[in-house]
């Protein structure tokens, strides 16, 4: 449930760090391994997929 609620900020602008703090990880890189094998990609790597998406 965190990771969708990270991806959720991520998407509205907020940072990947401050959204991995906003949901309750204490370590940034534990949060960038649980996204990428939820996501298949790096949250910056989705963020940047997201918005061009958006784009479209």
């Amino acid at each position: 449930m965190r990771l969708p609620a990270a991806a959720m900020r991520i998407a509205g602008g907020t940072s990947v760090n401050t959204a991995a703090m906003e949901v309750g990880y204490v370590s940034t890189s534990q949060f960038s391994r649980e996204f990428k094998r939820m996501y298949g990609y790096s949250p910056k790597q989705w963020s940047q997929q997201f918005e061009r998406n958006m784009a479209l």
